[in-house]
Formats: C-alpha cells, sequence, structure tokens
C-alpha cells in the first residue's frame, strides 16, 4: 500500500512539475482589449497588445516559435499585462490603431499611451532588444532580460513604479 501511494505522489508531482514547466513557457495572453487596460491602469504595468488573426500564416509562427521560448513568455508575463486582438473581430481598433500589417505588436503604457510599435514577425533574438529597450526606457530600475537557452536560469524583471509617459494618445476606445 505504501508503496502504490508513493508511486501515485511521485506520479502527482512529476505531472505538476511538467504543467509548471509548460506554463513557464507559455505567455498568459488575455483577450478582453478593455480589461487587459483596465489591469494595466491598476497595476501600473505596461500593455502588450499583439495584433493577429486566423488566417494570418506568421502570427501563428510567431506564437508557436516565439512566444513560447521561456525568456521570452517570462519577459512577458512579467513585465507586460499581455493581451491577443484578433484583428477581424477589432476592425475599427485596427484601423483607429492604424495597424497595417500582422503580425503587429504595440507596447502601451497604463495610461494608454503607445509607447512602441513592433511590426512584423520577429525570434526570440530580434524581439527580445525591442522588448527590453522599452522596458528600460520606461521602467528605469527594471534589468534587462538576456537571451539565454532553455537550460539556463532566465533573469526575469521587478516591476517598478511609473513609467514615463510619450508618445501619440491611444484613446478613442
Amino acid at each position: 500500500m505504501n508503496l502504490l501511494k508513493t508511486a501515485c505522489g511521485l506520479a502527482l508531482l512529476l505531472s505538476l512539475s511538467q504543467s509548471s514547466a509548460a506554463a513557464a513557457d507559455k505567455v498568459n495572453w488575455q483577450t478582453d482589449v478593455e480589461a487587459a487596460l483596465r489591469t494595466a491602469n491598476k497595476s501600473n504595468q505596461l500593455v502588450l497588445m499583439k495584433f493577429t488573426a486566423d488566417w494570418c500564416v506568421y502570427c501563428k509562427k510567431m506564437e508557436h516559435e516565439t512566444f513560447t521560448r521561456p525568456t521570452v513568455a517570462a519577459t512577458v508575463n512579467q513585465s507586460f499585462v499581455p493581451v491577443l486582438v484578433d484583428a477581424d473581430k477589432h476592425a475599427d481598433l485596427v484601423k483607429h490603431l492604424q495597424i497595417k500589417r500582422l503580425p503587429s505588436m504595440l507596447v502601451v503604457s497604463p495610461e494608454m499611451v503607445i509607447l512602441k510599435r513592433i511590426n512584423g514577425y520577429r525570434t526570440e533574438q530580434k524581439l527580445m532588444p525591442d522588448l527590453n529597450s522599452v522596458i528600460a526606457e520606461h521602467r528605469p530600475n527594471t534589468p534587462p532580460v538576456n537571451v539565454v537557452s532553455s537550460s539556463q536560469t532566465v533573469s526575469t524583471p521587478a516591476p517598478v513604479a511609473e513609467p514615463k509617459v510619450t508618445g501619440p494618445a491611444f484613446g478613442g476606445l
């Protein structure tokens, strides 16, 4: 009986550790734009809005190849309120924000000011400098995250108050 309990306990621990590892390699995207902006305002976090569509091949490729990388997922989950915006369902928002191609990302301040536009497909090596630069500029005491292999430890930024507000107004939602 004790052997059975031990085996069940080990299986449960293995299952939990595998699901935790899988969760660490995934961005926790929200899909409600307004709720994400409210969350960012309350928590004083930046918003990463990723514009995508079901028919967009490079959007899917980036989701599977870039946003599943541990460094990218950890950075996005800890430094941003990530929101996935379906361009077909939010055509008015796409037009208002002048999104010209997919995939496109906007980094938005808690005050709803566009801080950075990132257009087109990005690998981990191309995306991380963009994310780190906006984190460094708008969260001055947050160290950048180095791109590392999945076997290395990932350093993650800590939240800091008051981002600088610059750029065109987001408004009009």
